[in-house]
């Protein structure tokens, strides 16, 4: 199988472009829910929670290794939790405690 390259057009079939479309309203769909979920958040809970999981996984990469059975979820998690960090402060200008915290040291 030929693959394509970076930013080289490929060929779908319009079954493929259905299933893409669907996926993307889906993906839409989610994100709104949680984003109703995130704006009743003025404590900023979520925030913190995400940024510390992330800082979590991120350590153990560094001290460990990213094994490669790991390496999608690993990537997928990473992504979600960015993309958290990135609504929520698109939602909330400002709480009324601190939610991002100095990174965790030894």
């Amino acid at each position: 199988m030929n693959m394509a390259q970076p930013r080289e057009p490929v060929a779908l079939s319009a079954e493929e472009k259905a299933w893409i479309v669907e996926f993307l309203q889906s993906l839409s769909e989610e994100e709104n829910r949680i984003s109703q979920q995130l704006a009743r958040d003025h404590r900023g809970g979520l925030l913190a929670g995400a940024l510390k999981e992330l800082d979590l996984h991120e350590t153990f990469i560094a001290e460990n290794g990213l094994e490669e059975e790991l390496s999608y979820s690993y990537y997928f998690l990473s992504m979600g939790l960015r993309r958290l960090a990135i609504l929520m402060l698109s939602l909330h200008s400002d709480f009324p405690f601190p939610a991002i915290t100095m990174p965790r040291s030894e």
